[in-house]
């Protein structure tokens, strides 16, 4: 898979680019070409707090309002 990056600054993906053979279209004002070899997708797992951290925000939060209060 590439990646072409043109003058402007934008970015647009060129699967059907051929590296031996150009199309003089598509290659017109780029500023680089990069080649993705591979594709990395970020996982996030969410994990709760403690339950001693949890009741002590908790608590926390609750004194705050009652300052405010």
């Amino acid at each position: 898979m590439f990646i072409i990056k043109y003058l402007d600054g934008t970015l647009k993906e060129a699967p059907e680019l051929d590296p031996n053979n150009p199309d003089r279209h598509l290659m017109q004002d780029v500023d680089t070409v990069f080649q993705i070899g591979k594709e990395l997708v970020p996982v996030i797992v969410l994990k709760p707090k403690p339950k001693q951290d949890r009741d002590r925000i908790t608590k926390e939060a609750a004194e705050a309002k009652a300052k405010k209060n």
